[in-house]
Order: structure tokens, then sequence, then C-alpha cells
């Protein structure tokens, strides 16, 4: 079905909406495949922008939610997400970096650990993306 806006979906509707697996297909460029309930993404899908950024994994409701990896110009990420946000898991960096821990609004937040790629490594506590209360660093020489 082709939308007055230029957007494509081929798949399956039930009462109207879209339901089951199908393609969606934005005007701009930005791709979706995978599962639909009620007109919504919902389960098991890939989600990619025009712009490169690539999901995959769960959804609830049209929100990237449950396991799931995320791909951008920035970095990787691997592991659980919330309402759209990393929640917790493996992030690594496009200069080699690596965090694992837990994530609030997309900030590292709880507990958690960095490895600089130069080998340098702080575990510990982060608040809003900065080491913050209990950790230590280890330099290596």
């Amino acid at each position: 079905m082709q939308y007055s806006d230029g957007d494509v979906f081929v798949g399956t509707f039930v009462g109207g909406q879209r339901t089951g697996s199908g393609q969606y297909l934005w005007a701009n460029g930005d791709f979706y495949q995978g599962e639909y309930v009620k007109d919504q993404r919902h389960g098991y899908g890939v989600y990619e922008s025009a712009s490169g950024v690539r999901y995959s994994g769960d959804w609830n409701h049209n929100l990237r939610h449950g396991k799931g990896s995320l791909v951008s110009h920035y970095s990787s990420f691997l592991g659980t997400l919330e309402n759209n946000s990393l929640k917790e898991g493996k992030q690594v960096f496009k200069d080699g970096s690596v965090y694992r821990g837990q994530f609030r609004h997309n900030l590292k937040h709880g507990a958690g650990s960095f490895t600089w790629f130069d080998g340098d490594k702080y575990e510990g506590d982060w608040k809003s993306d900065l080491q913050h209360g209990e950790g230590r660093y280890l330099i290596l020489i």
C-alpha cells in the first residue's frame, strides 16, 4: 500500500491495521522489516535509517524495548533497551573503547566499567555519563 506522503507498506492488514510480518519504507529512505500488532511495530524487527543507524531487536508498541543491537556512526550497542533508551549492555565506540554496564536515558548510569582504547580502565559507579561515587581506576604502564 502506498500512502499519500510517499511511504509504502507491504504486508498484512487486519481490520485496516498493519498486523503480522511487514515491510515499511518511509519516503525519506528509512526502512523497517518485522512484526506488527494493531498498526504498531511489536515483536522482532529491524529498522534502518537513511543515515545508516540500524536497530535489530525487540519492539513494544513502536518503541525499542527488550534485547537488541543498535549501530550508529558513533558506537555499537548490544544489550537491553527500555522504552527506546539503552538500559544495560555493552557499548563499543569507534575508537575501540568499551563500556559494559547500566544506562539511564542513554547515558552511562549505575554500575559499569569503561576500558579506553589504550587499556586504561575504570570500574565503578556512573551518574549521567560521568564517573561518580565508588570506583577504581586502573592505569596500564
